[in-house]
């Protein structure tokens, strides 16, 4: 295990570059069309079908997004919360996994589901969930980095800004719903109804 902490520093390093951000973006998005391609290439697939499961697993990745931001980069893994933290504090920052981490279990899981599904289903599901994935990056990103002018985008960004000051709140970033279902979407308190009570 003494070769280890080298490796670990490195990863550390690189995952605390520009470079490693956006080929993260890129590999991402990459491995969502890779998948989805396949799955359109080898099979002959109903359109209503296909589009069934990818939603399926776009939506079933907004719940991982939830999940992961609620329990365990606020939760009690102090190397996930150590770095969420940074985040926190630097949300222009540039900390994120090394940008092969997540297209490589992506395709893990893609592989393990064809053990249980047929292939197309598997490259159909994996390839909706890695593109949630995709769109969760770059929507991170855009929050981050740009200001919107359209109202309705206005008010998406501001929702993941009030997590920074209320980390107790808001924890999609793509989406609001599961913060609506599991009762921590960030609701404004009236101050005239503080002073009244």
């Amino acid at each position: 295990m003494q070769g280890f902490g080298p490796l670990q520093r490195s990863l550390e390093r690189l995952s605390s570059t520009r470079i490693n951000s956006w080929l993260g973006l890129a590999s991402d998005i990459g491995v969502s069309a890779l998948l989805l391609w396949g799955a359109f290439r080898l099979f002959d697939l109903r359109i209503a079908t296909a589009l069934c499961v990818v939603s399926a697993g776009v939506f079933t990745f907004s719940f991982v997004e939830y999940g992961l931001h609620r329990w365990l980069f606020h939760g009690l893994t102090p190397a996930f919360e150590q770095g969420h933290r940074r985040h926190h504090e630097r949300p222009l920052g540039d900390d994120s996994l090394p940008f092969f981490f997540p297209p490589l279990a992506i395709l893990a899981m893609a592989e393990i589901l064809k053990l249980v599904s047929p292939e197309e289903i598997a490259l159909l599901f994996a390839g909706g969930f890695a593109a949630g994935y995709a769109a969760y990056g770059l929507s991170h990103t855009l929050i981050h980095r740009m200001r919107f002018r359209n109202g309705v985008m206005q008010r998406w960004a501001a929702a993941h800004h009030v997590h920074h000051y209320h980390p107790d709140c808001n924890f999609g970033v793509t989406t609001p719903f599961w913060d609506f279902v599991m009762r921590t979407r960030y609701e404004r308190r009236d101050p005239k109804a503080r002073l009244s009570s």
